[in-house]
């Protein structure tokens, strides 16, 4: 087990019995619904089986519509951050937009940070959280910006046509298999 398989591991176990599902607030005006996701193996990289659509207030874009099996690896946190910032947490689902709108590019780098402070905004992540994660994209959010567009120009895709029924089955592996991306 990889160091962050094994902190999704403990954070589930620790915060299972936290508070009933019914009890989970997720503003209805932005986000359609809490999002499933399934892990690939390592738990490094996950995919939605549903789509998942954020309405935005007035800005551009004013919704954002991330695909049925558009694969995501949540908050890219640095390992040493994580016990201030797991990858996983109230930020959980906004980076699930945020990595879709850094894979497509609609919009400019700051559009797309922008909409992701938003959207932690409104899923309640603290104002500290927010004010660092935001400055720590404006400042080195570049790198991926620009690895995400070479990856596309290589053809690289992240949308699963085919979902693996193999829960052994790593990201690596998968998206090697021709046919089963979109």
């Amino acid at each position: 087990m990889n160091a962050k398989q094994t902190f999704v591991v403990q954070w589930l176990g620790q915060n299972a019995e936290m508070e009933d599902v019914s009890e989970v607030s997720f503003p209805a005006r932005r986000f359609d619904r809490a999002p499933a996701l399934i892990p690939f193996r390592s738990m490094d990289y996950w995919f939605l089986p549903d789509p998942l659509v954020w309405e935005c207030p007035g800005d551009i874009p004013t919704q954002i519509l991330i695909p049925r099996g558009f694969v995501t690896d949540l908050a890219s946190t640095p390992r040493l951050f994580w016990i201030l910032f797991p990858p996983i947490g109230t930020y959980g689902v906004p980076a699930i937009m945020h990595d879709w709108l850094y894979w497509t590019q609609p919009v400019t780098r700051k559009v797309a940070d922008s909409t992701f402070r938003l959207a932690m905004f409104e899923m309640g992540t603290a104002a500290w959280k927010r004010f660092v994660i935001y400055s720590s994209l404006r400042a080195f959010g570049w790198i991926a910006w620009r690895n995400n567009t070479a990856a596309k120009q290589r053809g690289e895709r992240r949308v699963l046509g085919v979902f693996p029924s193999d829960p052994t089955v790593t990201w690596d592996s998968w998206r090697r298999i021709p046919g089963v991306l979109l």
